[in-house]
């Protein structure tokens, strides 16, 4: 195994209980993404209980295999009609659902890479904060804007995707707070959190730094992988906002 970390570990190991992800080819479609989703009665049990222990603290509605796929199908047609940066849907069908696979990197992977310039992180983190006003603009929200979900494509867009997961209280101040908490984790330099929370406000055109919600959970999140520090730097950032 990779040390990838053990909440990040977890949480993959959740996931291929939930879903499989499952890189496809043919002649109509060409490479695509098939997402299967688990509904069988076990199934549900296990994901009910990974919501319970890892979701429901991060704000996250519990939902059965169909009704994750409905959220997600539902967001993607909405996305996909108006354009907005993500994988087209290309067939909805009862226990899965087919996208297009579009080549990137996830910006997680990009924040945690230590010879990854810092200029070009804020940078991402800039365009990803921008898209997202577009979208909240636009009347709607992400759900689970983490950075795990976003990625940056080679000619050099923004791509966000995985929308199966609902909020318990949805709102644009909630995305901003889950992509704020999620990119001060990943960045590996605790010193640098001020500096990507002034590039989500600059990119987002709004500063919603001090409305950033450090649910409890996160605690236990950044402690497990030693990052209290960078936890530290976001709650002074939300207390004092980046001003002063």
């Amino acid at each position: 195994m990779r040390n990838i970390g053990i909440i990040r570990y977890f949480k993959r190991s959740a996931e291929g209980y939930l879903n499989v992800i499952e890189p496809r080819h043919d002649k109509k479609k060409g490479k695509y993404i098939r997402k299967r989703f688990y509904n069988g009665f076990l199934a549900n049990c296990y994901s009910n209980f990974i919501i319970v222990v890892e979701a429901i603290p991060h704000g996250l509605l519990p939902g059965s295999g169909k009704s994750r796929k409905r959220t997600e199908v539902k967001r993607y047609k909405e996305f996909n009609k108006r354009g907005f940066p993500t994988p087209r849907l290309l067939e909805d069908r009862e226990d899965y659902i087919d996208i297009e696979y579009v080549e990137m990197v996830e910006l997680s992977r990009v924040l945690r890479d230590i010879n990854e310039s810092k200029q070009k992180k804020l940078e991402l983190i800039r365009m990803a904060a921008a898209e997202m006003r577009k979208i909240h603009d636009a009347g709607f929200n992400l759900g689970d804007v983490n950075v795990h979900n976003i990625g940056y494509t080679p000619e050099g867009r923004i791509v966000f995707f995985d929308f199966e997961h609902r909020l318990i209280k949805e709102s644009r101040e909630k995305d901003y707070s889950t992509f704020a908490r999620s990119a001060a984790y990943e960045v590996p330099d605790a010193s640098d959190v001020r500096d990507v929370l002034k590039s989500i406000a600059q990119g987002y055109g709004e500063d919603l730094t001090r409305k950033i919600n450090i649910v409890p959970y996160a605690y236990l999140v950044f402690l497990a992988e030693n990052k209290l520090e960078s936890l530290h730097e976001l709650i002074k950032a939300k207390r004092y906002g980046l001003k002063n």
